[in-house]
């Protein structure tokens, strides 16, 4: 369709914003013909087509768009201008169709007499085609198709002209395919959003929504739309609310009846929640001393207006190799889990709503002891038997599974092995039983912990210095 864009000094190129379609390039900048034909083009009679053309360089420059020419390809061939939907049924359905005649057939060329044949193929598009019927005048141009399934299938057509010639139907020309508007209903929650599929050689260019009033027992108009859907909202959720839509439309070029109408087929959906929840976000915080992890998460009623909601779902790891069990259903937004011999784990919480629909899980969250005491050991004690001191032992320590102690003399003795976490060494040698003498002693610990990971190992290394007074 023509346009009036008027290109400024120093714009070079087309802006997306004027609806042109690069449709080709040519070899070299001096093929300056080019011929955009009906079948490769989708060029439909019944349309004016613009074009501009521009030169474009090896640096990525372009050069300033040519003026616009346009043309309306010449009638030569019937132009489709509805298909509806009268009746909708899985038996008796019936299509209206019809068409336009050629007004600029060459009949001293193509002399008559002359026949339509009629084609038709299920879904929007596609060359399967199927002989419907045949009209045996060049005004003879309106034909229902007429017990078929129109509930649940789309059909498109396509028109074609032939005349006789010694007694043989020859062809002429065919129409551009064009299809009814099917509509497709998808319920969620109080709403239900209605598709438009079609494709049609005109222009929509917009849609009006009829509902099925069950009081008045018959369509009433609800809404016009010039997008391709429509969102009824509002709606009650298990009821039955059934919709159809007249498109309105047109071709560019003049002498088309103007407004095509055609309807959709009726379809009938019922509302109902299946729209979950969004995810919690959740927080988890270690609490070493009593061996738990507190899990607090936000309320998704008030975060994302999750009014249906039922309860919420806590899913727990022990470690970050295992799968993820539920740990407890709750009406709460927080949850203490406490454990028997480490706080390292993994969660996450799913929300719920009253129709068993679950959310996203939330991020998985994961407690491990580095917040906690860990296993550390002392580098000096006094085993003098005054009651202070006495013994080697570990500082305050959390989830330890064992150990593995070993303390060397200087020249490299192994004079004490334990796997006793508290090792309690007094001092003494493992192999004579007397105390050992004061000085510097080396060691090496393994302790195995409880983590995320399971149960895994660590290695000390260090000195203790025994003084007796």
């Amino acid at each position: 369709m023509h346009t009036s864009y008027v290109q400024g000094v120093c714009e070079t190129g087309l802006p997306d914003s004027l609806g042109f379609t690069l449709i080709d390039s040519t070899n070299t900048i001096l093929d300056t013909i080019y011929t955009d034909y009906i079948n490769e083009g989708n060029l439909a009679i019944g349309n004016e087509y613009c074009y501009r053309v521009y030169a474009y360089f090896s640096d990525g420059a372009e050069s300033k768009a040519s003026n616009e020419a346009c043309a309306i390809l010449s009638e030569v061939a019937p132009v489709i201008t509805h298909v509806s939907v009268n009746t909708t049924d899985e038996i008796n359905g019936e299509v209206l169709l019809k068409w336009s005649k050629p007004n600029e057939l060459d009949t001293i060329a193509n002399p008559g007499p002359y026949k339509y044949d009629v084609y038709f193929g299920e879904n929007l598009s596609g060359d399967n085609y199927t002989f419907l019927s045949s009209t045996f005048s060049l005004n003879d141009t309106v034909l229902l198709h007429q017990n078929i399934d129109t509930k649940n299938k789309n059909y498109h057509y396509q028109i074609r002209l032939l005349n006789q010639i010694n007694g043989t139907w020859q062809p002429i020309n065919s129409s551009s395919a064009a299809s009814s508007v099917f509509l497709v209903a998808t319920p969620s929650d109080k709403k239900i959003h209605l598709n438009f599929n079609y494709l049609v050689p005109w222009t929509n260019d917009s849609f009006y929504v009829y509902r099925f009033n069950d009081i008045s027992m018959s369509y009433e108009l609800l809404a016009k739309t010039n997008n391709l859907e429509y969102l009824d909202t509002g709606l009650i959720n298990g009821n039955n609310y059934c919709y159809k839509v007249l498109a309105y439309g047109h071709y560019s070029a003049p002498g088309f009846v103007t407004p095509l109408e055609n309807w959709s087929q009726e379809i009938c959906a019922m509302p109902i929640d299946i729209e979950p929840p969004c995810s919690p976000i959740l927080h988890v915080t270690a609490d070493c001393n009593s061996l738990s992890n507190i899990l607090t998460w936000q309320d998704v009623i008030t975060y994302c207006d999750a009014n249906d909601l039922s309860h919420y779902q806590v899913f727990y790891s022990p470690t970050i190799l295992d799968d993820f069990t539920l740990l407890v259903n709750t009406n709460d937004t927080s949850y203490i889990h406490t454990l028997a011999s480490t706080v390292a784990g993994c969660y996450y919480v799913v929300a719920v709503d009253t129709n068993n629909n679950a959310s996203q899980p939330s991020m998985k969250v994961c407690s491990d002891i580095n917040s906690c005491d860990l296993y550390s050991l002392p580098n000096v004690f006094t085993p003098d038997g005054d009651g202070y001191n006495d013994l080697f032992q570990p500082f305050p320590y959390d989830f330890v599974e064992k150990i593995h102690l070993l303390v060397y003399n200087r020249w490299g003795n192994l004079v004490f092995e334990t796997q006793d976490p508290d090792i309690n060494w007094d001092g003494t040698n493992m192999n004579s039983g007397r105390p050992v003498p004061d000085g510097v002693y080396y060691y090496l610990c393994e302790v195995y912990e409880w983590r995320l990971e399971g149960l895994t190992s660590r290695l000390l290394n260090g000195s203790i210095t025994i003084i007796r007074h």
